[in-house]
């Protein structure tokens, strides 16, 4: 009887998928049924069981949230308490498809943050100091970027949207990555920090676009005709 052949170094089948960079090997046994949600779930969302269970694992660690504002965390949760009160009605409809379910959590999300508004005179833009930040550090491309995008609410609030759809419908832009990593060799240790919480955001971006645009069911077609709508035209 032949000797089974052992498999040469490196062999094998290569990860592919979100995880693509994986260099350590670990085994887990697990119960049946919960091998089964997860091998369901890695059907439903196009990945191996591995990517799946790394992907979970990675959020169930909160690496992706680790940064984000507890006020943030919140207000998230209320928004959520908002829509589930108004999609409840229809279960089974996809209320993302449904004009008169989705109108009516926007107008109930409106209205929320229209009660937890700060009271009070509007203080200066925040922005301005980032512009004066990235003067000192002589990015002066960034700094005419705040300038432009902070002049006031609702210049940030469109110019956050506008991006956040960009990376919805085409993906994450390539040159915010390469803006962090021209910020991540100043020699300013704030500046370095701010890179570094820029390219984390950028990561949790990338990782998190994907999984939305299933959620939402968007169609190949309505990505297309998206960027053809929204062309990346801003300089950073």
């Amino acid at each position: 009887m032949a000797k089974p052949k052992k498999r040469a170094p490196g062999g094998g089948r290569k990860p592919q998928g979100e995880f693509d960079q994986l260099t350590s090997m670990f085994a887990v046994r697990m119960p049946r049924d919960i091998r089964e949600q997860l091998e369901a779930a890695a059907k439903k969302n196009r990945r191996s069981t591995g990517q799946e269970l790394l992907r979970r694992l990675y959020d169930s660690f909160g690496i992706s949230d680790k940064h984000r504002n507890s006020a943030l965390r919140a207000i998230c949760f209320l928004i959520s308490e908002v829509a589930d009160r108004i999609i409840y009605a229809s279960p089974k409809s996809p209320w993302q498809n449904n004009k008169f379910l989705f109108r009516g959590v926007k107008v109930g999300i409106a209205k929320l943050l229209d009660e937890l508004e700060p009271k009070g005179d509007m203080p200066p833009s925040p922005g301005l100091v980032l512009v004066e930040k990235y003067k000192e550090s002589q990015h002066i491309g960034l700094a005419n970027h705040f300038a432009r995008v902070w002049k006031s609410p609702q210049s940030i609030g469109n110019d956050a949207a506008s991006r956040t759809l960009s990376d919805l419908y085409r993906g994450p832009d390539p040159r915010v990555a390469q803006a962090f990593k021209t910020l991540a060799a100043s020699e300013d240790k704030d500046v370095q920090e701010e890179a570094s919480l820029g390219t984390m955001l950028a990561d949790r971006t990338r990782y998190g676009m994907e999984q939305v645009g299933r959620d939402l069911g968007i169609t190949k077609q309505e990505i297309a005709d998206a960027k053809a709508k929204r062309p990346r035209k801003t300089k950073l």
